[in-house]
């Protein structure tokens, strides 16, 4: 994997580019920190598609003159948890338990134990140093550990036992999966019946389902109504008898809200008994791997960015003209019959504004400042480093007004909040490319990929005139 952070002074950004991404890579998603702690996802950095394992995406809003973080984070769109496998299940007669790890458990998978006492209202599970309780419903509980190095096989207690109270415990590996519910388990507890019933639930996409169902006598099997993997069958004759099942599904995100209706287990052998049904679901982990890149760009002229067409962006060479900051008051003072004083309503204060002026003597970036101003679109005003009178802000030009003579443009701006995250440029548009090539040939022999098309820079004179 490799991930390389550049600064492009042509429009002002920074490159963030990723290669030889994990096998299975759909995408990834990438961020970008000035201190490490907090992470923001970047314009246009939600989803950077992976073609051959490679993406790219541009940063127009970086901070200038700190070392700005980039965070890559890979995600396999169609991955899902899934179970390693189950060690051998322990049973015992009101007694501690020893559930051995799962064979290929490796570090960082999450260890879940399905635990149970039989004497259901008094008898409950306790957590060993480490573990944390996942779910718990009465005499019913799953242990959660994420696997480290060094960790052995936990000692499982139990609270509130009673002689002939059958012990249950068992663990199972699951990989690629979040420390955390979906959503939250749905639990039932069941008059003696010779099946197990549950309570329906609704489908987390992208999750790993796991059903338990627990029953106060032997059995032989289980079976579920629908087609999922069987974790495994355990019946305990050491007490007065016990059994326990569970069961694991997939759901690809698709299947997000939709019905899931796993219940009743049917049970063969052994007698109606009270039972208890379990089912929670774990979500898919968000990233595949992760890995960092910085840089500290830094520019010394004022930008004017166009955020939905970057191809716009123009620095200003010279600006000119003494700064007057307005914010207006959003607040109203009224007199009340009867009262000396009046009553204030009051609300947050405005942005900024104030008029800037640009010396423009160079006649491309007159022309390019033009164009700019001539879309209308709102801007970020993006300051170099060490400036103390002007501050980087999303704004609205209004009317501009122009002095031939001295060559200069007057701007008045209007601080906005900033564009929606929907909001994404392209530096080039298909307008631009049909201006350039006269033929598919000659499109071909410039540009060898299609990445390579949309990496181009547009003119703004071909996109808007006038």
């Amino acid at each position: 994997m490799t991930v390389s952070v550049t600064y492009l002074s042509d429009l002002n950004r920074v490159k963030v580019s990723y290669s030889s991404a994990p096998a299975g890579t759909d995408y990834a998603f990438v961020e970008r920190s000035v201190d490490g702690i907090r992470w923001s996802t970047i314009r246009g950095g939600e989803q950077v598609v992976a073609a051959s394992g490679a993406g790219s995406v541009y940063d127009y809003e970086f901070t200038p003159g700190v070392s700005n973080q980039y965070r890559v984070s890979y995600v396999d769109a169609d991955l899902l948890p899934s179970i390693i496998g189950p060690g051998t299940a322990q049973t015992g007669n009101n007694t501690s338990l020893v559930p051995p790890h799962p064979a290929s458990l490796a570090v960082g998978d999450w260890k879940l134990i399905a635990a149970s006492i039989r004497n259901s209202g008094a008898g409950t599970v306790n957590a060993p140093a480490g573990w944390t309780k996942l779910v718990e419903t009465g005499n019913v509980c799953v242990l959660a550990r994420v696997h480290q190095a060094g960790d052995t096989a936990p000692t499982v207690t139990f609270a509130g036992g009673v002689a002939n109270a059958d012990t249950i415990a068992q663990m199972v590996a699951v990989r690629n999966s979040q420390i955390k519910l979906s959503s939250a388990a749905a639990l039932q507890l069941n008059g003696a019946a010779q099946d197990i019933a549950g309570v329906a639930a609704t489908r987390d996409g992208g999750a790993l389902a796991i059903q338990i169902g627990w029953k106060q006598d032997d059995f032989t099997s289980s079976s579920s109504p629908l087609t999922a993997l069987k974790i495994a069958d355990i019946s305990s004759t050491a007490g007065d008898d016990a059994g326990m099942a569970w069961y694991a599904y997939g759901f690809p995100a698709a299947n997000e809200g939709l019905p899931f209706l796993p219940w009743p287990l049917t049970i063969t052998g052994g007698a109606p008994a009270i039972s208890r049904g379990i089912t929670f679901q774990l979500p898919v982990i968000e990233y595949l791997s992760r890995e960092t890149g910085s840089i500290t760009p830094t520019f010394t002229k004022v930008w004017i960015k166009n955020i939905a067409r970057p191809y716009m962006n123009t620095a200003v060479s010279t600006p000119v003209g003494e700064l007057s900051i307005k914010q207006d008051a959003r607040a109203g003072v009224f007199p009340i019959k009867g009262r000396s004083l009046p009553v204030a309503v009051t609300d947050l204060r405005g942005g900024k504004s104030y008029t800037i002026g640009a010396q423009v003597t160079d006649a491309n970036e007159r022309d390019r400042l033009k164009q700019i101003l001539q879309a209308g679109d709102p801007v970020l005003l993006h300051i170099p480093p060490g400036n103390i009178r002007l501050a980087s802000m999303y704004a609205v030009i209004g009317d501009i007004e122009y002095d031939d003579e001295a060559s200069i443009m007057w701007m008045p701006l209007t601080e906005v909040a900033a564009p929606a995250a929907s909001i994404v440029g392209a530096t080039v548009l298909w307008q631009d490319i049909v201006n350039t090539y006269a033929t598919w040939t000659d499109l071909i022999a410039a540009k060898a990929t299609w990445a390579d098309v949309l990496a181009s820079v547009g003119d703004p004179t071909d996109i808007i005139t006038g």
